[in-house]
């Protein structure tokens, strides 16, 4: 065997310097760049992990966001409509409130107008009365001058008067 080894051109001492060296070469590879590749890859690893994981957690709680945030909207739609129909019931309630007194002012204006002119009508018809009375007084005198007394003249007028009261009730 050591005659093929010398066929073959090894030396024994270059081949254990070799193999020193080779060791040496895997040792400072092995803990100079193969431990920190390995270090930076699980690193890694464990970021992407973690990336992962909070991509995850914040799926989740986007979707319970968007959960609540619809309930939210369905609660605030409710509240909006209660709201609205409230409003409109109390739109409705003075509306109807509104036309009640309006109908009442009216009632009372058509009242104190009607007894306006039933207190305008009675002057009018006082004030009719005396010119009446009046003229009848001046006819009578003219037409009894001289005739009858003045007594005479104020009954035939009273009677006059009266006459003039019953028909016109």
């Amino acid at each position: 065997m050591q005659e093929l080894i010398h066929a073959l051109g090894i030396e024994w001492k270059v081949l254990i310097a070799q193999a020193v060296n080779f060791a040496v070469l895997v040792f400072i590879l092995h803990r100079f760049l193969y431990k920190p590749i390995l270090a930076l890859l699980r690193k890694r690893r464990e970021g992407l992990v973690e990336q992962k994981k909070n991509e995850e957690a914040a799926a989740t709680r986007l979707l319970d966001i968007e959960k609540e945030r619809e309930a939210l909207v369905g609660e605030a739609r409710k509240k909006s409509e209660l709201i609205l129909k409230e409003t409109e019931k109390r739109g409705k309630e003075l509306y109807a409130r509104l036309a009640t007194e309006a109908e009442e002012r009216k009632k009372a204006i058509i009242d104190e107008g009607k007894k306006e002119l039933a207190l305008e009508r009675g002057k009018l018809v006082e004030d009719f009365k005396m010119e009446a009375r009046s003229l009848l007084r001046y006819a009578v005198e003219n037409a009894f001058k001289g005739v009858s007394d003045h007594r005479v003249n104020e009954k035939l007028v009273d009677e006059a008067v009266d006459i003039m009261n019953e028909t016109h009730r």
